[in-house]
């Protein structure tokens, strides 16, 4: 039986997968033990095709541990549990790679004992793909390369062997039974990623991967960067991709960590590979080094915020991990709340609160753009969308004060008779953005103090707080931070002590109903020129994946950060020149364009906050800076 014990006794932090990789003992050690649990029989629950099962297909139970869901399946998406029931499984997989490197460690006659020690402290090593070295180099080699060279038991000597992070060979048994509608990743011996053909034996396009990467770097900054400003203080908003259709104004419904994990497995995947498919992405080994990033993410979010799964869930089984002996027993999310109960920590949980939330803002601040790459050629003409109102910000303070200028600036639903391929234009009437702007400001004066750090006191003190209990309270209140959980900064946008405050936009989506049978995506121009897109990590057939997304009542919404294409077209800084700048366009996931009617109510917002600084053409409301929240209320359709 396998089980994942609770301990807590020899904890060890996580590393980035650039520092994992430079220790040439762990690298070694976990390189092998790797390539050892991929060769195990399928049968076998600690073998690398059993863990990856679970994800999806072929629908086995795993290790005797019955599935709720007629068509199988265990893993969750699209829901308030994402984040925590991948937990466990990373967890899973991470105890697996120990036990064998800590056997090959044992068959080193040389410096035995510091091999033994490299391989106990051994933690799965995250892959951090919004850092700027990763947006420098699109993908780490150690993804990417077909062989690579370890110090080989006993002696320590080089050896080079086939490298086990590359791809993985699906076993024959397990693809007979995937279902025909999966076309090429049925038949396809190894993982791909970009593949180069729809053979067998296809390759993936490494070239193709690094660049693709590469352009959703800077996406993925912005998008980390907002988990951490303020604009996300939900549980409900962060913790997954459903969209909550009475709130379509709060801005935290379209930013989840899983959003931005979906647009990682789409961008991997390209032109159909394994992981942008959720019935089969975890045979692809990259899926692991990501997940654990998402792990990472919410490890810091709830160190930042003390937010967590509410009472109403957090009791709840986190099936097939056992957490014992009981063939019954699993973990819950309540336990598995503190990180270390499983033996490890992240390098940053050191930090706490506001503290913390500043080096997330600073560590995922502005960088320059990718190198241009090849992009989809231009939608067809765009069809006219309605405005509905502004929606406030707050502000955020480099060296001298500034306040930003932040709205809701369109909004589209999909109409029959659409455009030949279901484009639309963005449009913006810009009268409405002074009403909005008079009817949200705020007067008060403690509101100007913050914005120019007079009463630094009253935003930046965060009270010291012990460490996070094992698991939180089961009746904690909904979205309530656990006991002794550091006091979070306040919520509502970038803090005014935030040092890389700078003007952005976004163009927020939502999807009520999908009838395009796949992953698809959205993609994003401005004035005419491809900028971004929205990759939606839906599956083939709703039959596959029993609890992944849901085809038919599809709840979802997103962001995609247009930033960089408003800065290189010149209008960013200039709210008036953004009216009709924005084309959008639908693919399904053989890249065709589909009419966005294919998508029940679909709409489109474009956000905007644009920054400035006092005195330099920006006075406030009378002569007065003063700021504005994201979460102040409004109404969507009060004109």
């Amino acid at each position: 039986m396998v089980f994942i014990p609770r301990s807590g006794n020899a904890v060890a932090p996580r590393k980035e997968v650039l520092t994992f990789f430079a220790d040439q003992k762990q690298a070694s050690l976990f390189l092998q033990a790797f390539a050892v649990i991929q060769a195990r029989d399928s049968k076998d629950p600690k073998s690398y095709a059993q863990v990856s099962a679970i994800h999806g297909l072929p629908n086995l139970e795993y290790d005797g541990f019955p599935m709720k869901k007629p068509n199988g399946g265990y893993c969750v998406h699209g829901a308030a549990l994402f984040p925590t029931w991948h937990r466990p499984y990373i967890a899973l997989i991470e105890m697996l790679i120990i036990e064998a490197a800590v056997e090959i460690a044992k068959r080193y006659t040389k410096d035995t004992q510091a091999w033994l020690q490299a391989a106990q402290t051994i933690r799965f090593p995250y892959w951090d793909w919004a850092t700027k070295e990763n947006l420098a180099a699109g993908v780490p080699d150690i993804f990417v390369l077909e062989t690579v060279s370890v110090q080989m038991a006993p002696e320590g000597k080089p050896a080079t062997i086939r490298n086990p992070l590359a791809s993985y060979s699906i076993p024959a048994e397990f693809r007979a039974s995937f279902p025909n509608e999966l076309g090429p990743l049925k038949n396809f011996k190894n993982t791909v990623r970009f593949p180069m053909s729809k053979d067998a034996d296809a390759k993936s396009n490494v070239a193709s991967l690094k660049e693709a990467m590469k352009k959703l770097s800077p996406q993925l900054r912005s998008m980390v960067r907002v988990l951490f400003d303020g604009s996300v203080t939900d549980w409900a908003d962060f913790s997954n991709h459903s969209m909550d259709f009475g709130n379509k104004k709060r801005v935290g419904n379209y930013h989840s960590v899983e959003y931005v994990h979906d647009q990682v497995h789409g961008t991997i995947s390209g032109n159909g590979g394994h992981m942008g498919y959720p019935e089969v992405a975890s045979y692809d080994p990259i899926f692991y080094f990501h997940h654990c990033n998402i792990d990472r993410l919410l490890a810091l979010y709830q160190q930042i915020y003390g937010l967590y799964a509410d009472s109403k869930i957090v009791g709840e089984g986190l099936a097939p991990f056992k957490d014992s002996a009981d063939p019954k027993s699993v973990w819950s999310s309540a336990e598995v709340f503190d990180t270390k109960i499983m033996n490890y920590t992240y390098p940053e949980m050191q930090f706490k609160g506001r503290e913390l939330q500043q080096k997330m803002l600073a560590l995922y601040g502005a960088t320059a753009a990718a190198a241009p790459v090849a992009v989809p050629a231009t939608p067809a003409p765009a069809v006219p969308i309605k405005t509905r109102g502004i929606e406030p910000a707050v502000a955020a303070a480099h060296d001298a004060p500034v306040v930003t200028e932040r709205g809701l600036f369109g909004v589209q639903k999909a109409e029959s008779g659409a455009g030949a391929s279901g484009d639309f234009s963005i449009n913006t009437e810009l009268k409405k953005l002074e009403k909005g702007f008079s009817s949200f400001f705020t007067s008060t004066m403690s509101a100007v103090n913050n914005l120019t750090g007079s009463n630094a006191n009253a935003t930046a003190a965060v009270p010291a707080a012990a460490e996070p209990q094992h698991a939180p309270p089961v009746a904690n209140p909904a979205g309530s931070p656990p006991a002794n959980h550091p006091t979070p900064p306040p919520a509502g946008g970038a803090s005014s002590t935030d040092p890389q405050a700078e003007s952005s936009v976004y163009a927020h989506f939502s999807v009520k109903k999908n009838s395009i049978n796949g992953p698809f995506t959205i993609q994003y121009y401005v004035h005419d020129q491809y900028a971004a897109e929205s990759f939606i990590f839906a599956r083939v057939k709703k039959e596959t994946c029993a609890n992944c997304m849901d085809l038919d009542d599809l709840t979802l919404g997103g962001a995609c950060s247009l930033t960089e294409a408003f800065k290189k077209a010149g209008i960013l800084q200039d709210s008036a020149k953004w009216k009709g700048a924005v084309k959008v366009r639908v693919v399904d996931w053989e890249n065709k364009a589909v009419p966005v009617t294919r998508l029940g109510g679909f709409k489109v917002l474009l956000r905007g906050a644009v920054v400035k600084t006092a005195g330099a053409g920006w006075e406030g409301v009378n002569g007065v800076e003063q700021r504005r929240r994201w979460d102040d209320p409004f109404d969507l359709d009060d004109d």
